[in-house]
């Protein structure tokens, strides 16, 4: 366990492997400790930086006197690859951490080997998924936290090992209060889109295309797949936010095979559409 105080917080991050870099980038209320399938399949074979992001995990949880804010966020990790004397990895995001990985990834470029986004987001896709935020947020206000916590949970209520696993280690990886849950629910989404054209890095694109809440993730994936000059699109059937869970032997094996610029595996229930 270490801890660095950049741009003024303590960001809290691990390092495990040795080998080329690897960033691994957190959902929105999670900590890194959510990787640990990617840790144990590429801990033999890579440095894996896994950082918890700020106002997450033990960054700064509290917040203090700062607003939430997912500039803040990408703003704390050219400071830590720094840290780390560490020029350029390949980042991987889910989720929050997916939306943070592209503002890195057209931010500063130079730290950018390559790009691989998980259930990504770069606006609010259609009218569904404002009004779900809008829900959330009142709701939110009315109940307790324990209640939104188990809502969340019941999303992977199935008795498929992938559903009990997925949601064994969001048990253990999500933390928040209900004063950090409000924040990142009404906190503007940064305007994401009309820079992902930016973007020179390859890029891996993947979303689950079963809908939950009624957010279609395939719709957003595609908006950035189109976006990014450089970029494949990977579909997961029957799956949904986190992939990188619920299809975790899936995703090791496409990540291994885009890391060492290898033809991406035939898989069962995964599609590619290439540029």
């Amino acid at each position: 366990m270490a801890t660095v105080e950049i741009n003024g917080a303590p960001i809290h991050y691990e390092v495990v492997g040795k080998g080329e870099p690897i960033l691994f980038l957190h959902g929105m209320g999670a900590s890194w400790s959510m990787w640990e399938p990617q840790i144990e399949a590429f801990k033999e074979h890579y440095q894996l930086i896994l950082v918890d992001l700020r106002f997450h995990g033990k960054s700064n949880p509290e917040f203090g006197d700062q607003a939430f804010s997912y500039e803040a966020m990408m703003e704390d990790l050219p400071g830590l690859l720094d840290h780390l004397q560490i020029a350029a990895a390949h980042v991987v995001g889910v989720s929050m951490g997916a939306g943070v990985a592209q503002m890195l990834a057209y931010s500063y470029p130079g730290y950018v080997k390559s790009l691989v986004l998980a259930d990504a987001w770069c606006e609010l896709p259609d009218q569904t998924s404002k009004l779900v935020m809008a829900l959330t947020v009142f709701l939110t206000k009315l109940l307790p936290v324990q209640f939104i916590n188990s809502a969340t949970y019941s999303l992977y209520k199935g008795k498929q090992p992938d559903q009990v696993y997925t949601r064994e280690i969001l048990g253990k990886s999500i933390q928040f209060t209900k004063k950090t849950f409000l924040a990142m629910k009404t906190t503007p989404l940064p305007k994401i889109k009309e820079h992902l054209h930016r973007i020179a890095a390859d890029t891996l694109v993947m979303y689950g295309d079963r809908k939950s809440y009624g957010i279609d993730e395939e719709k957003g994936a595609r908006t950035i797949f189109h976006e990014i000059p450089h970029s494949t699109l990977v579909g997961f059937r029957d799956a949904f936010d986190p992939v990188t869970l619920m299809r975790k032997e899936q995703f090791n094996s496409i990540l291994h095979a885009f890391l060492k610029k290898e033809r991406l595996p035939v898989l069962d229930g995964v599609s590619y559409e290439y540029k």
